[in-house]
Order: C-alpha cells, then structure tokens, then sequence
C-alpha cells in the first residue's frame, strides 16, 4: 500500500520560453497535484498530458517527462504532468496498480484542468499503466477535446502490475479501442522490441487489432529500444523522438 507524501511549497519557475505552475486537480478520489509547462509569451491552445507507469511519481523515470514537457512548451504547447491519487505529492491512498482497473477519474480530472487552462485540442501520451488509464478514460466519452492517443510500452497482458489482474483486461481494451476509433480520436501503440509489452502481442491479440488499423490505429515498432524504466539515455531519446515524430503528424499540433 503507498501513500502520498505532504505536499511541498513549489513556486511559479520557469526560463525566458516556459513557464511552470504547480496546479491541484480534484478527482474524485482524491487531491491530485500536477504541473503545467507552458509557452512564457504566447497563449497556447493545444495542450498534452503525460501520463506515466503505475506508482511512477509524475517526472517519470529518468526525468523523461520533465524535459519533455519544457521541449513541447518551447514548441508553443501546453503540457501537464501529475501524480496520480496515492503518489508523489497527490492525496489518496492505492493498493496496487491493476492493469483491469484503470484510474480513469484521474485523466478526466486531469483533462478538465487543462480545458479550464484554455487548451481547446488535448493529446494524451502514456507508458504502460498510463497508457491503460489513456485509454479507458478516452472511451468513455468525457474527454471532448481529444484527438489523439499515444500508448507506449502498454501491455497486453493478463497479469497487472503487482499481482495477478482482477481479470483479463485485453478484452476491455479492445472494446475501448473500438470506442475511442468510433469516436474519431486516433490511436498509436509504440512498442520497444526490447520490452515485456512487445512479447504481449501475441498473434491472438493481433488478430483483435488488425480490424482497426484502417480507422485511425497504427502501431510503430522501435527496435532494439526499451522502455520499460526508461533504463538509458537511448530509452529517453527514444521515447521523445517518437512523441515529435506523433504529433507532427497532427496539423499544427506541433
């Protein structure tokens, strides 16, 4: 069981291009604390949310999504990163992270505060069990500024994070995928060869997605490149290489 730490005095920081704020989001389990980076002189209108493993508080590991946030910043884009309830600074309390039960009331809360930061269009990136959160929170239709999903290193996979899942979640996933495609959000799984995820796809779970990939879904694979723990700095510039190379694909996105 992990419980939140208290919460530190954090000021406004930032350099001449981005700016920081440290904002609380209300779940509905609990306090969440996050942290926009925004463009210093411009209002941005697009905006991301980073969202990390289980139990991974929100920099990730590495400080991944610390400098990835201020490079999206510099590049005109609002970001968000946050812990989730029962992490980091975040109030609430969490037993475990299952695979078959995504904290979706965390991303809607999270999504809603940048719709009330002014961003109009919203991208959602997450690696593994943030990946999962993405996408079950994407397909329940609360998120009605969405337009993209990135999944990175998510696992198709029975077993959860800590323990064995409540159940097999593959089959929830696949109708969440079918829900959020329905509803013209496009979806991309990146998966590193080096990674655990990469042995989940089993021509069984190829199968189920393979309808998909002429409505909005794509899979890249990066070879060689592990994500998991982000364990090397090729890992990190891995991962935000495919982040760039993703939303340039979106106009102005980026």
């Amino acid at each position: 069981m992990q419980r939140c730490g208290r919460l530190t005095k954090m000021s406004k920081r930032g350099n001449s291009r981005v700016v920081e704020r440290v904002v609380e989001l209300a779940s509905s389990d609990a306090r969440l604390v996050g942290i926009f980076a925004e463009p210093a002189r411009i209002s941005a209108s697009r905006g991301v949310l980073l969202v990390q493993g289980g139990g991974v508080p929100a920099p990730n590991h590495a400080r991944a999504w610390v400098t990835l946030a201020r490079r999206l910043a510099e590049g005109t884009l609002r970001t968000l990163r946050f812990d989730y309830h029962g992490v980091g600074e975040s109030d609430g309390v969490v037993d475990d992270f299952d695979l078959s039960i995504p904290f979706i009331d965390d991303i809607v809360a999270a999504a809603r505060a940048h719709s009330d930061a002014g961003s109009s269009e919203l991208y959602i990136i997450g690696s593994c069990f943030g990946g999962r959160c993405a996408l079950a929170a994407a397909a329940t239709g609360q998120l009605p500024t969405l337009r993209g999903v990135l999944l990175i290193d998510l696992p198709f996979a029975v077993a959860g994070l800590g323990r064995a899942a409540t159940r097999n979640p593959v089959p929830d996933m696949i109708r969440e995928m079918d829900q959020v495609l329905r509803a013209g959000i496009t979806v991309t799984l990146v998966v590193g060869t080096l990674d655990a995820s990469y042995e989940s796809l089993t021509v069984d779970v190829m199968e189920m997605l393979a309808p998909f990939s002429d409505r909005g879904f794509s899979t890249v694979y990066m070879d060689n490149v592990a994500f998991h723990g982000l364990p090397s700095r090729e890992s990190v510039e891995s991962l935000h290489s495919a982040v760039a190379d993703w939303l340039n694909g979106f106009p102005k996105a980026f």
